[in-house]
């Protein structure tokens, strides 16, 4: 009965994933249209590896709007026509690096007095912020996936389906561009304001930090959510709850995230 219902799921996932592509494909055709452009570009690496950079583009501009089906539809496209979960090339990583670093030499520019603290601080931030959390948090899912949240097989005949890692830190990847755009992008513009004296400065940027950090932990549930052969997934929504509950004691202690965080990487105080 199980393995029913999670056939019936599967093919309703599939149908909606059909139908979601048809609907991408023509938002990114007329979206190429306006641009005067017919087909996407790729760039080679030194080893001659090809890169999607419209593709990984494109699914940066959806995440950010329809989070579930681009994670459903990407999810289909690899498993039609790769056979596995994760993304094969790096575009995604490449795109993301440069976009932070770029983020990072913004702030520096704002923030900082020195040129070679500035390169310190966006080497610093791309190895901690995005590529070794990332690393950390993908390693745990994916434990975790795999030990506690995998389905049993009805019987020995099928085939026993794991998570794969790559597709784990593909997971991160997906939830840490939205955060991205939050906390470096629309931080920046506001910063400004955040990083100022009293309890409005402190109030408008915990509210911003815990909007990221729970929809950061909403895509991370999701990209899990999708794979049939896991249960139990709502684990992955856990924290949303803590940040919920932090929020409030931190905004009541006067405590300023934008402040605290801009203080520690630059050298001009705030």
């Amino acid at each position: 009965m199980i393995y029913t219902a999670k056939r019936d799921s599967k093919r309703f996932t599939d149908q909606t994933a059909n139908r979601t592509a048809i609907k991408i494909q023509a938002i990114c055709y007329r979206r190429l249209a306006k641009r005067g452009r017919r087909s996407p570009y790729h760039v080679l690496t030194p080893c001659s590896l090809s890169i999607s950079v419209e593709s990984s583009s494109g699914n940066k501009w959806i995440l950010n709007i329809h989070s579930g089906k681009c994670f459903i539809y990407v999810l289909h496209q690899r498993l039609q026509t790769k056979n596995q979960w994760a993304r094969d090339d790096p575009a995604f990583v490449v795109i993301c690096s440069l976009l932070l670093a770029l983020a990072t030499v913004a702030y520096c520019a704002a923030y900082d007095h020195s040129a070679a603290h500035a390169v310190s601080v966006v080497i610093s931030v791309l190895l901690f912020h995005f590529l070794l959390a990332g690393i950390l948090l993908a390693t745990c899912c994916w434990f975790l996936t795999n030990a506690y949240l995998r389905e049993e097989a009805p019987n020995t005949c099928v085939v026993e389906q794991r998570v794969e890692w790559l597709y784990a830190f593909d997971v991160h990847c997906n939830s840490f561009f939205p955060m991205f755009v939050m906390l470096y992008v629309i931080h920046y513009f506001l910063s400004p304001l955040l990083v100022a004296h009293g309890f409005i400065p402190a109030l408008l940027s915990n509210l911003l930090f815990m909007v990221a950090a729970s929809y950061h932990h909403y895509l991370n549930f999701l990209g899990y959510d999708v794979l049939p052969f896991l249960e139990r997934t709502t684990f992955f929504l856990y924290p949303i709850g803590i940040v919920i509950i932090l929020s409030p004691i931190l905004i009541l202690s006067g405590f300023n995230p934008s402040r605290y965080f801009m203080n520690i990487y630059f050298s001009r105080t705030l």
